[in-house]
């Protein structure tokens, strides 16, 4: 018991969310407030519970932490929008992707994923794409753009990008999903995890086209899947279907 008490992570990973955040505040309650990580990891169990509320502060909370340590830190911002999109908080949301988005392609943010920050440009897009608000879509849409052009691109989700920027079919982004990861059962999860997002963004692209029927099905497959934790698509899918 006590093992499962010092990482409370693999609670979350056996999906025993309840316990997992028993755990983290018994962890912080002893002493780890200054921890962001495990911070924003509680931050994640609130979203797997439904309470956006806290789940922001909670990410707020640890990206105040880091970016005070290192200003150029702010690994939360997505999660923190996240949070807010689910509380009904579009504009808010939005706004928190493009300071997302604009402080990474300013430099201001070094915080990014290993496609340098293309995670964030579609979670804009996606807002921009649902509200709808023209503007936000757009700006979403040359920020790739600017992205796609690096060396980066071809790191995931970077593929994502290039699809979502009619460069690339969406089968060929299927076929780079594959994890070359030597471990099995790590390169199934991440399998998982960039099967999320492909699907959520395939979705996302029908609504785009005005295919909202085709949308909401793929939608259903992306909530389908196991909840891949780390993924706000899943999160977002799962609010879409009403579940």
């Amino acid at each position: 018991m006590q093992q499962l008490v010092n990482d409370p992570w693999q609670l979350v990973q056996e999906h025993r969310y309840a316990d997992a955040l028993a755990a983290y505040d018994a962890a912080l309650a002893a002493g780890d407030q200054q921890r962001a990580p495990w911070i924003a990891n509680r931050g994640i169990v609130l979203l797997c519970l439904g309470r956006w509320q806290e789940a922001f502060d909670a990410f707020a909370h640890a990206n105040e932490i880091k970016n005070r340590k290192t200003p150029s830190a702010q690994p939360y911002l997505t999660k923190m929008a996240t949070a807010q999109w689910l509380m009904g908080g579009r504009g808010e949301a939005i706004g928190t992707l493009r300071r997302a988005v604009d402080g990474v392609a300013s430099g201001q943010i070094g915080y990014a994923d290993s496609a340098g920050g293309v995670s964030q440009g579609l979670l804009l897009w996606y807002a921009g794409a649902t509200v709808p608000d023209e503007a936000a879509r757009d700006h979403a849409l040359a920020y790739l753009s600017r992205l796609s052009d690096g060396r980066r691109i071809q790191f995931w989700p970077g593929p994502l990008a290039l699809y979502v920027l009619g460069r690339m079919p969406f089968e060929e982004t299927l076929r780079l999903m594959a994890s070359s990861s030597a471990d099995l059962a790590k390169a199934e999860v991440s399998k998982r995890r960039r099967l999320c997002q492909a699907l959520f963004y395939a979705a996302v692209a029908k609504r785009h086209e005005g295919e909202e029927s085709a949308c909401m099905n793929g939608m259903r497959q992306c909530h389908a899947l196991e909840n891949p934790l780390l993924e706000e698509e899943w999160y977002l899918a799962r609010a879409e279907v009403g579940a």
